[in-house]
């Protein structure tokens, strides 16, 4: 028992060691806002993943996070704050401190800023797991260029002119002129009922907001591989080697957006 425990914390402090080397020598961070796992699981599985974040397990959307990053995420665990609720059959924690500015998100994530896997009210060590999160990115803010993955998840609510004005927003947070600028990544999703109408297209806001919107025969839900997009991989491979082959077309700020078929 006793050396399964030096073994385990000598693997920690190793694992500890070779994150933050790679931190420190990585140009741009590839990391995950929300608004649901999703995200941060595309990320790993295509071995882009950077850090993990206070969004990377949990419910959320971009007004949640603009208010949290307003505020340096002060109210994010205050006891007061907390409740424990249920999604499904599932219990989570929620935070009622943070507000929806504009009606344009799914249900799902218009409920509170959500701690889905985390339990921040009964177990100690998730709260300090989330500190951690919090102040890995407090820290790094202006000191490295971002690359902010943002799933926008698919409802009648749908606004993306609305989104792109509020990752600018999201951005000013970052920003740095000492650094390349940060990118903010939305990728979202158009039902098509017809498999060869299956596609992908990228709508450039500025030269570092973007959107991908997968044109799909399946909402990306549930609790299985269909939840964690595997069924199109294909069309999100193709997405991620887009983004990392730098995109063209720098705009300003507009309703009237410049549209690239990729596939």
């Amino acid at each position: 028992m006793i050396v399964k425990r030096v073994r385990n914390r000598t693997f920690r402090v190793v694992f500890g060691t070779l994150r933050e080397l790679k931190l420190k020598f990585t140009k741009t961070l590839n990391v995950s806002i929300g608004e649901n796992c999703l995200t941060d699981n595309i990320l790993e599985r295509h071995g882009l993943k950077s850090l993990t974040t206070v969004y990377s397990h949990g419910r959320s959307n971009l007004d949640y996070a603009i208010a949290l990053e307003l505020d340096r995420y002060k109210n994010l665990l205050e006891r007061n704050n907390l409740y424990h609720a249920y999604f499904g059959e599932s219990q989570v924690v929620r935070n009622n401190y943070y507000k929806i500015e504009s009606d344009i998100y799914n249900e799902a994530q218009s409920n509170g800023f959500e701690f889905t896997h985390h339990d921040v009210i009964s177990n100690i060590e998730a709260k300090k797991s989330i500190l951690r999160k919090m102040n890995r990115l407090i820290q790094l803010a202006g000191k490295k260029s971002f690359r902010f993955f943002y799933h926008y998840r698919i409802s009648d609510k749908f606004a993306m002119s609305e989104i792109f004005k509020k990752a600018q927003v999201f951005l000013s947070f970052y920003a740095n002129s000492n650094i390349n600028k940060n990118e903010f990544i939305v990728f979202s999703q158009e039902i098509v009922n017809d498999p060869e109408k299956r596609g992908l297209d990228r709508i450039d806001a500025t030269q570092n907001i973007c959107c991908y919107l997968f044109r799909t025969t399946k909402i990306w839900e549930g609790d299985d591989d269909n939840f964690w997009a595997r069924g199109d991989d294909d069309l999100i491979k193709h997405m991620l080697s887009d983004v990392l082959n730098k995109r063209p077309n720098p705009l300003g700020i507009s309703t009237d957006c410049s549209v690239t078929r990729i596939l």
